[in-house]
């Protein structure tokens, strides 16, 4: 199997002082779940977190550094940049919160990111505009700052710094235009519904081919959304649930006139019919997508990020690799375990995981306790409704059984044995051969008749045949296609034994 190269990073730049104890507070319970469930598809060489503030802190730019989620002597490690985010303080709301340093922070972000052909996807949480002279100028405190920024960015940045003192430049920069050799892709999200205090991050975004959206600042629709977003990135196969919100987009492309920091929100919509919102949940996916570098992710070239393909990769790697899934596996289910169950990607990895009798088998047989465990203690309903789902799921092998069937050739189709597609929809036995898992299971404790009986009916249609002559003649027409089998060549050892 071909696998993309991990040359992609992921940065995530977040505003830790103007949205207050409850933003950030908000932002802190989301990002180590973005980070955790990026970290196990293996998409991302490297991944750091960047905090900024305004000009009244003592920290006005936080950086984590980058983390390499795959390798074990990474410094700072994944643990390390999940203490990072937690360590941060949330600002007193007594604390002047005007004035971010948005340009430092992207200066800043510009300054950590590698260099080459691939570029980095920077999440960007905003609650304030960046600092324009025109704006500052209207109060003496706030044009202050904003010089004061623009000495900084000299000061502090160097040759990097002078091109993000003009908002307009350092999104040019950041595109990768010109000379210049590194390239972010920028997914901004914003919750304050004036156009003054979003339409710079919306530029941004639209500058660096990635998007804008305005969302509700919660734990949980933050990192519902960001995730979503980054399946839809990836082209992860299944549905894909993506809390309400709004993206923001311009109508028509903005090259054709020259734009400025002065009338960025004049030119960029306000007065010129310009903008578009879309829900998220009634567009289609395809408004969602971003460009995977210079090539946009519709053309299905990375289809590679698919739940069978993640778990055939566990398969195939080799016990190092395996012991950083489970470990990956491991910090989801201590820290919160709903987050694997947003979406199916990982169903079939998890199963592939439990399943595994290679190397030290300790660590994977407590996964599943524990897995149980944590959901118990979810608090929100609907989440450890989803949960519930998600690990029943997890055990279908429906899809993996055709595929695997599919794959043998011709010389072992038979024996096999088969029911008879005719005696299938016979009124009355669709609803016997509809039987549940946890149907099944359940058999042994209560010994339902019912589920009993529904269970004879179907092993009473079941046919054994040799050899393809042997068909019985009301399948002949249906076979291959319509005729539900098991080849009995899926029993031996070289299949897995899993029939």
């Amino acid at each position: 199997m071909s696998t993309p190269s991990r040359v992609h990073d992921l940065m995530i730049v977040f505003d830790a002082i103007t949205g207050g104890s409850v933003g950030v507070t908000a932002l802190k319970e989301a990002i180590p779940d973005i980070i955790d469930f990026v970290a196990l598809a293996d998409c991302f060489e490297r991944i750091g977190v960047l905090a900024y503030r305004n000009y009244t802190s003592d920290n006005v730019i936080q950086w984590s550094g980058w983390c390499f989620p795959f390798s074990a002597t990474s410094t700072p490690s994944q643990d390390d940049i999940l203490n990072f985010v937690k360590a941060l303080e949330a600002p007193d709301d007594s604390e002047y919160k005007s004035n971010p340093a948005s340009k430092a922070a992207l200066a800043k972000a510009y300054q950590e990111m590698r260099a080459g052909q691939n570029a980095t996807i920077l999440l960007l949480y905003t609650h304030a505009p960046p600092m324009f002279e025109h704006t500052s100028g209207r109060s003496e405190t706030s044009s202050g700052y904003y010089k004061f920024e623009q000495l900084q960015l000299l000061l502090e940045y160097e040759v990097t710094g002078q091109f993000f003192r003009d908002w307009v430049t350092g999104a040019h920069i950041l595109a990768g235009n010109g000379f210049h050799t590194k390239r972010a892709v920028v997914l901004s999200f914003g919750s304050n519904f004036s156009i003054s205090n979003w339409s710079p991050y919306l530029y941004l975004s639209t500058m660096t081919g990635g998007g804008f959206y305005l969302t509700t600042y919660s734990g949980r629709v933050i990192s519902r959304l960001t995730i979503g977003l980054l399946l839809v990135w990836m082209r992860a196969d299944g549905n894909i649930d993506i809390p309400e919100s709004s993206k923001v987009a311009f109508k028509r492309d903005l090259t054709t006139h020259t734009v400025s920091e002065a009338d960025i929100e004049r030119s960029c919509g306000r007065y010129s019919d310009n903008l578009e919102k879309t829900n998220t949940l009634a567009g289609p996916r395809s408004c969602l997508r971003v460009r995977y570098d210079s090539v946009n992710t519709d053309n299905g070239q990375f289809s590679i990020y698919t739940s069978r393909n993640l778990a055939r990769k566990y398969i195939d790697g080799d016990e190092d690799y395996k012991n950083v899934i489970v470990e990956q596996l491991d910090r989801i289910i201590s820290t919160n375990v709903s987050v694997i169950a947003i979406h199916p990607f990982y169903g079939q990895l998890w199963r592939a995981v439990c399943s595994d009798q290679t190397g030290n088998n300790n660590i994977k047989r407590s996964l599943l306790g524990k897995f149980r465990a944590q959901v118990s203690q979810i608090p929100d309903a609907r989440d450890k409704k989803q949960a519930q789902t998600w690990l029943e799921e997890s055990y279908t092998f429906f899809h993996e059984i055709n595929e695997e069937i599919s794959a043998l050739p011709a010389n072992r189709q038979f024996p096999l044995v088969c029911v008879d597609p005719d005696t299938i929809d016979l009124q009355g036995n669709q609803y016997d051969a509809a039987l549940t898992r946890a149907q099944l299971l359940n058999i042994w404790k209560s010994c339902d008749m019912d589920i009993l009986g529904r269970l004879g009916n179907v092993l009473i249609r079941m046919h054994y045949v040799q050899q393809e002559k042997d068909m019985p003649a009301s399948m002949t027409n249906s076979w291959p296609c319509l005729t539900p089998r098991i080849p009995l060549a899926l029993i031996m050892p070289e299949y897995g034994g899993k029939f």
